[in-house]
C-alpha cells in the first residue's frame, strides 16, 4: 500500500462581503508524484480536480461544485485508455454515459437521469463479440434483449 502525503497550498482570495478562503490541496505519493489535486472553498471541493495513477496517468478529471461532481467527467484505465465519460448534475450521473473495459470493448452506453438509468442501454461483452440491449425506466429494468 502506498503512503500519501498532503501538501496544502494556500491561495489568497480577494474578498468582498462574506469571504471563504480557497485552499488548493495536492496529495502526493512518497516519490513526490501527484496523486490528487483539488480545491476547497470553505468545507467543499470546488473547481477543477483530477486524480492520477502512480505513473502520472490521469485516472479521472472533472469539476466539483459545492463538494459534488458537476458537468463533464472523464475516467481512464491505468494504461491511459478511456474507462468512462459522461456528465454529472449535483453529484449524480445525468445525461449520456459510455463505459469501456481495458481491452477497449464496450461495457455499456446509455442515458442517465438523476443518477438512474433511463431508456435504451447498449451492453457489450468482454472482447466485444456479443451485444445486448436493456430498456430502463427511471432505474427499473423493463426488458433485456440479447442480440446476435
Amino acid at each position: 500500500m502506498r503512503r500519501l502525503s498532503c501538501v496544502p497550498i494556500l491561495v489568497a482570495a480577494a474578498c468582498l462581503g462574506a469571504c471563504e478562503e480557497r485552499i488548493d490541496i495536492e496529495l502526493r505519493y512518497p516519490d513526490d508524484s501527484l496523486y490528487k489535486r483539488h480545491a476547497l472553498l470553505g468545507r467543499a471541493l470546488e473547481g477543477a480536480g483530477e486524480v492520477r495513477y502512480p505513473d502520472g496517468v490521469v485516472e479521472s478529471r472533472g469539476v466539483w461544485r459545492d463538494g459534488l461532481r458537476e458537468g463533464q467527467w472523464t475516467m481512464r484505465h491505468p494504461d491511459g485508455g478511456l474507462r468512462a465519460r459522461g456528465a454529472f448534475r449535483a453529484g449524480l450521473r445525468d445525461g449520456p454515459w459510455e463505459e469501456w473495459r481495458e481491452d477497449g470493448s464496450l461495457v455499456e452506453r446509455g442515458r442517465w437521469v438523476g443518477g438512474m438509468r433511463d431508456g435504451v442501454f447498449e451492453i457489450g461483452s468482454p472482447g466485444g463479440d456479443e451485444r445486448a440491449s436493456a430498456v430502463w425506466d427511471h432505474g427499473s429494468l423493463l426488458r433485456f434483449e440479447p442480440r446476435p
